[in-house]
């Protein structure tokens, strides 16, 4: 297997590049540290709406010309923003590479962040939350954030909210875009059929021009306490009951970071082979499905989680049997065949991420934002081997003596309501649950 090498231009912006011989295309990612996080106060939204309408408009060029310019190349452009960073992706075949990045380097030059096309933009966002609303899934998602980080600036949506959005104006698209886009803080991966020698001297003409430096800096207000445990359950008129449990996640540089994967994939990451699908579904039938998940940060932790759907008579019984679960691998650790069975899932299943040229691009992207030591994923699939119960167990118990995890039940609360824990917490509208962010965010 290649190699990927790595290279810091003059600017400070990172490369790393797979040479993937096998396909004629090249593969680009760029991400730019400064996502929602910096938003201004009221105006939470802002960085989403640049990369909505990063190249959609440069100098005097429309959005239906770069449109027609992209579609005449064949190329893919997309791009994205979470709390923490904004970015790009470009994929194309390689004989068109030289003219993709001139356009490429024009929508990052000049953007026009059109106001017809903000105007459109807006009434997709506000279209997308309020039929969110109506959905069990889109509700836990917002009230384990609300739940999460109170009083925190992740606690509104990178792509803002109703109040905040018909504030955004084009001047502030543009002055967040020259305040935070500069190469010193950017990170590019590129998987190419093209030599590396030939790709360096592209990058280093296409980074001609562009800004080096914020004059910004980026701001990472720390977490809130971790509150006690609640529980809250929303109203939706629906005949089931969809549960979430969750509470903090793990740093992606954490030394247990692959002891977490393991008892994540036992407790319900694995799902068929997990304990909560084995209890709920196959003994007890009370799930079609159940799952746990466990996410990792940066700066902040990531998130872990809980979640199954039931009949809402089941719920009681659900709950029980869920946290009698947890507790009994707390107290007895993992099993020396689930240590073996979940060996063999990620020995078997992480080199199946590592085949197209979009995964080897997400992969060394992935390195470059964690800090990750170079070819890293070597690394994790040796600690995988030879991982043992002890190291396991130990990390399990760390994990949970230190996390309080929320419960969050969305479900028709006038037949639920003899079903509810005692001190369940009611919110019988969205709006509602809405309360739960202070009139005066204190980060």
């Amino acid at each position: 297997m290649a190699k990927p090498m790595y290279h810091q231009l003059p600017s400070g912006m990172r490369l790393g590049y797979f040479h993937n011989p096998h396909l004629p295309a090249t593969s680009i990612a760029v991400y730019v540290e400064g996502g929602g996080l910096q938003d201004p106060i009221g105006k939470q939204g802002t960085a989403s709406f640049v990369a909505a309408l990063l190249g959609k408009g440069y100098d005097s060029v429309s959005p239906f010309e770069c449109a027609k310019a992209l579609e005449s190349l064949g190329a893919r452009f997309a791009t994205f923003c979470t709390y923490q960073t904004f970015g790009f992706s470009l994929q194309v075949l390689s004989e068109y590479l030289n003219p993709a990045m001139d356009l490429l380097h024009n929508f990052l030059q000049n953007p026009m962040f059109p106001e017809e096309e903000l105007e459109k933009e807006k009434k997709v966002i506000l279209t997308q939350q309020l039929q969110k609303r109506q959905e069990p899934y889109g509700i836990l998602s917002d009230a384990v954030r609300l739940l999460l980080y109170p009083g925190h600036r992740v606690q509104k949506p990178t792509e803002g909210d109703e109040k905040s959005i018909p504030a955004i104006c084009q001047r502030d698209l543009l002055e967040w875009y020259q305040k935070y886009f500069c190469l010193s803080r950017g990170r590019m991966s590129i998987v190419s059929d093209k030599p590396f020698e030939e790709i360096l001297l592209l990058v280093e003409n296409f980074v001609q021009g562009l800004p080096v430096e914020s004059p910004a800096r980026l701001e990472y207000p720390p977490l809130p306490e971790h509150e006690h445990a609640k529980i809250i359950a929303v109203h939706l008129p629906v005949n089931q009951v969809f549960v979430q449990m969750a509470g903090w996640g793990i740093h992606r540089k954490t030394p247990d970071f692959n002891a977490c994967r393991i008892w994540n994939y036992i407790l319900g990451g694995g799902f068929f082979a997990s304990r909560l699908f084995r209890t709920l579904r196959v003994e007890q039938g009370l799930a079609y499905s159940v799952y746990s998940q466990l996410t990792a940060g940066r700066e902040y932790f990531g998130k872990f989680s809980l979640g199954w759907d039931t009949h809402i008579p089941n719920l009681t019984q659900s709950l029980n049997s869920v946290k009698k679960v947890v507790g009994e691998l707390q107290a007895k650790g993992v099993r020396t065949s689930e240590l073996r069975g979940a060996q063999s899932f990620f020995l078997g299943s992480l080199p199946r991420f590592m085949e197209t040229s979009s995964q080897w691009s997400r992969i060394i992207l992935d390195g470059l934002f964690y800090d990750l030591p170079k070819e890293y994923w070597r690394k994790d699939l040796k600690e995988i081997r030879q991982m043992d119960r002890q190291t396991v167990n130990q990390s399990l118990q760390s994990f949970f003596s230190a996390r309080h995890l929320h419960t969050i039940l969305v479900t028709d609360l006038n037949s639920a309501s003899s079903s509810l824990p005692p001190d369940t917490k009611l919110f019988p509208t969205y709006d509602a649950l809405l309360t739960l962010i202070p009139a005066n965010p204190s980060s």
